[in-house]
């Protein structure tokens, strides 16, 4: 017996398609079907085609004789239908080998399609020793028939099937066990291609939630098929970058909710957002939310609600605040994020578009990172660390790497760390509200966290590399200030003793005084200068900072407004939420009095501006200056007051030890 299978998909007209298929069952066979005469007309008639440019005459007929071949070898090589038909039935007769015509997926081709492999069929029924199985949907097909070989009902194309067909036989639902065993054998072969492997644990969380949630919707060996086919296609893409039960389970939606994953993927903020941190503890909320989940559901079958709302549940833990009483904090985040699960903010996008969002970073390249760390190769690690940030994941970056920060073993965590300190530069550090959200500032705090890892007797030269090597001068600034412990900690809770803190500032002290002999300060730094010129009072000398901003002034008169607004905050419109410097105000000036005699910069002011201008000026007219001369007068005005009140304390303080000598209570004095 010979099985022949035949795909009826790929021929573009029914006599291709006769041709082809007589030629098939020839091959079969293991015989030539074209006849000597054939082959020598096939011959000319190519060799034809190459002569046909040439222009002039033959014979008289105005061919060429290149045409002329053609045409010889058109006639030779042509053979009918009927003669095909017959070479293939003495072929059979000869061989005496029984064939078998296997013919699948016939309901899926056009009307003409359809009705083309039927003719083939009507015209070969007859051959000895050959069966047809043919495969598919009998009421498509007929209706597909019933206008080319029947009278046009939809019983006259039945009535034809059932002359052609000797022996049908109907195919009975297949039952759940066997579905349910074929869909995970395309499941695992999915998983295999991928790459991707799962635990006992996932594997059992998986089929749990699938037979819970999908399995009702299982209906056929396609639909199997399919779902197999959406996991092959999703899962390599996602490979390490999502949870991959949630993906499982998500792509199972998408195959059998088609709908319900489209709402799920248009509404990104009910399932996946902020909003429902509180536990929708607003009832309007609660019950929009609830109106829009069951609007998506209701297009589905009763008995597969329940199924879905568990489903969903089991996804996106938040929705428990919509069918219970359980409720999850911003604290779960943190815990979905490091699971990489759908339910996740900062990974829902993953699971829908099957690409790393923009602004995001592959998970993939911080285990690559980690794993270099390993090596304990700094500069090899700075440069990975330094390919891999860019001014829109550098948030991303550094929240992933806290997330792993308590897991890190003493390698990890001291190239790493020290990695960071060479890459400050690229961390974004906007001026916004709250400043330790920055990258800035999170590289910062990732770094002296990671101290913890590392061992007791190694942390203090882990911490005084870091502050010696941190760039730019700012980052070692703020790394200083992270390996710091607030004051009110007991010696058991801190990192190092308020002592080597000490030392510690006195480090990066020295590293601020070794700079500012090359350019001032708060010309060089900007916004960040108060910081720096407090560390370096603080831990070094105020004298010594007093006199650096003395001689840069004296210098540079002009500079000293620049001087002052390295201390102006930032605000923000409430209308177009444009950021605009405030005033120079008391907190300001408390600020910089702080670090700076306040006098060095009144007088650096008076030689800039003139005795007179600051003298003669009108509170009124402030909003009429520039900005330079507004924020110069609002420091002269609030110096002004300081020292008025200083002056003022002074005189009572001096009048209240004079009466003390002269025996004068305060009510003695009011007699």
């Amino acid at each position: 017996m010979v099985c022949v299978r035949f795909n009826p998909w790929r021929f573009k007209d029914e006599t291709t398609l006769l041709l082809s298929y007589f030629k098939t069952l020839a091959d079969a066979l293991g015989r030539k079907l074209s006849s000597k005469k054939e082959k020598i007309g096939k011959w000319f008639k190519e060799y034809g085609t190459l002569l046909a440019p040439l222009s002039f005459s033959f014979f008289g007929m105005g061919l060429s004789p290149g045409q002329t071949t053609a045409e010889a070898g058109k006639i030779l090589s042509s053979i009918d239908l009927e003669e095909l038909r017959k070479r293939i039935e003495d072929l059979l007769v000869e061989e005496k080998k029984r064939i078998v015509v296997l013919m699948d997926d016939i309901d899926r081709l056009d009307k003409n399609e359809i009705q083309a492999i039927f003719r083939l069929v009507k015209l070969s029924a007859d051959f000895t020793y050959t069966a047809y199985i043919l495969a598919f949907d009998d009421s498509m097909v007929s209706a597909a028939l019933q206008e080319r070989y029947a009278t046009g009902t939809e019983e006259s194309g039945q009535s034809f099937l059932e002359k052609i067909i000797q022996v049908p036989l109907r195919l009975p639902p297949a039952d759940d066990i066997s579905l349910r065993q074929f869909c995970f054998e395309g499941v695992d072969e999915a998983i295999k291609i991928s790459g991707v492997s799962l635990t006992e644990e996932q594997e059992q969380s998986f089929v749990r939630h699938f037979v819970d949630g999908i399995e009702n919707r299982l209906k056929t060996p396609r639909m199997c098929k399919r779902y197999a086919n959406a996991l092959t296609f999703t899962l390599p893409i996602l490979a390490g970058e999502v949870n991959p039960v949630d993906l499982l389970l998500i792509e199972g939606i998408r195959v059998f909710y088609p709908s319900l994953y489209t709402f799920i993927r248009r509404n990104r903020e009910l399932f996946a957002g902020s909003h429902s941190n509180d536990g929708f503890d607003r009832t309007k909320e609660k019950e929009s939310a609830v109106r829009a989940i069951d609007k998506a559901i209701e297009q589905f079958p009763n008995e597969d609600g329940n199924c879905i709302r568990e489903l969903l549940t089991t996804l996106f833990p938040k929705l428990s605040g919509l069918y219970g009483n359980v409720h999850y904090g911003t604290d779960w985040e943190k815990t979905w994020a490091e699971e990489q699960s759908v339910a996740s903010k900062e990974y829902f996008d993953r699971y829908f578009s099957y690409a790393i969002p923009e602004g995001d970073v592959p998970d993939r390249e911080i285990e690559n990172l980690l794993e270099k760390c390993k090596e304990g190769k700094i500069e090899a690690t700075a440069a990975m660390l330094k390919e891999l940030l860019t001014s829109r994941n550098a948030e991303k970056v550094i929240k992933k790497l806290r997330y792993r920060e308590k897991d890190l073993i003493p390698v990890i965590s001291s190239t790493l760390g020290t990695a960071l300190a060479l890459s400050g530069e690229t961390f974004p550090n906007p001026e916004v509200l709250f400043s330790f959200m920055t990258p800035f500032s999170q590289a910062s705090i990732l770094i002296a966290q990671l101290a913890k890892n590392i061992l007791q007797e190694d942390q203090l030269k882990y911490a005084k590399n870091i502050l010696s090597i941190a760039v730019p001068l700012p980052f070692a600034v703020e790394c200083l200030r992270w390996f710091r412990t607030g004051e009110e900690k007991e010696d058991s809770d801190r990192l190092f003793e308020k002592a080597v803190e000490d030392e510690l500032g006195k480090l990066v002290a020295e590293r601020i005084a070794s700079k500012a002999e090359e350019i001032p300060v708060y010309i060089e730094y900007g916004r960040h200068a108060p910081l720096i010129l407090r560390a370096w009072s603080h831990w070094d000398c105020k004298q010594a900072t007093e006199a650096h901003i003395r001689k840069a002034l004296e210098a540079k008169p002009e500079t000293v407004t620049e001087l002052l607004k390295t201390y102006i905050s930032t605000a923000w419109g409430m209308e177009n939420g444009l950021p605009i410097k405030g005033d120079f105000e008391r907190e300001q000036y408390d600020s910089l009095t702080r670090t700076i005699n306040p006098d060095i910069v009144c007088e650096s002011i008076e030689r800039q501006y003139g005795k007179q201008f600051l003298d003669t000026f009108d509170p009124a007219s402030i909003d009429s200056k520039n900005f330079e001369e507004k924020v110069a007068l609002q420091f002269t005005q609030v110096h002004r007051k300081a020292k008025s009140k200083i002056i003022e304390k002074a005189q009572e303080s001096t009048e209240s030890q004079s009466n003390e000598k002269e025996g004068n209570t305060p009510e003695n004095s009011q007699q």
